[in-house]
């Protein structure tokens, strides 16, 4: 979790594979998923766990593989993991094991 712009509060919903901000009505706002998760259902897809937040807004997020089938992140967690960038969906690094929390400091 880390706190954006405007003391919104972001949290990465690994269940749901996105980034949400807390909803009062409905728990979590779904506002973003990697390209890969093509639905929004229960189902830990990719194992979505990082999140780095630049500027007040959610940037660079970890999850331990690009899948799109239920769990299906757990057959290569030992070098399935990526680093993602947020604005574009872009894979930037690819064969982590078991990546978490990225973390932007010093301006890198």
């Amino acid at each position: 979790m880390a706190y954006g712009a405007g003391g919104v509060l972001w949290f990465v919903n690994t269940r749901f594979s996105c980034l949400a901000p807390l909803d009062p009505e409905s728990s979590f706002a779904p506002r973003w998923r990697p390209p890969f998760a093509t639905e929004l259902e229960p189902l830990d897809r990719c194992h979505l766990n990082g999140l780095a937040m630049v500027d007040g807004k959610p940037k660079y997020v970890t999850a331990l593989g690009e899948s799109n089938e239920m769990a299906g992140w757990r057959p290569n967690k030992a070098r399935g993991g990526v680093l993602m960038d947020v604005n574009s969906g872009a894979v930037l690094c690819r064969g982590l094991s078991m990546p978490h929390p990225p973390r932007w400091y010093g301006g890198r």
